[in-house]
């Protein structure tokens, strides 16, 4: 069977024509982004984080300790009661106690 003689079908649908590729900034639809335009980010800071910042501003923090006390164990820290043989046995002893040694 000489195959050089055979012709397509004049019939069948012809393939379409090709087409150009899709640029990246048109496959959803929206232009590309504009270098030049001004950013639209905005944020809004709830009346929570504004409290919260607020305490953090503070010189006592707010949290587990009441605020005396929180006060009270800053004072022996600057004075640097932790370095007494005292608080280092109690420490030891603590430490014994709940197993972490």
């Amino acid at each position: 069977m000489d195959i050089g003689k055979l012709r397509p079908d004049p019939a069948a649908p012809r393939p379409a024509p090709p087409v150009a590729p899709i640029r990246e900034d048109e496959r959803h639809g929206s232009p590309a982004p504009d270098a030049t335009a001004e950013p639209r980010d905005s944020v809004e800071i709830s009346d929570d984080a504004r409290s919260l910042a607020a305490d953090a501003d503070s010189d006592v923090p707010s949290g587990l300790l009441a605020p005396d006390r929180l006060t009270e164990l800053r004072r022996r820290i600057q004075q640097r009661a932790q370095d007494s043989a005292q608080v280092a046995d109690a420490v030891m002893r603590r430490l014994v106690e709940r197993g972490e040694i």
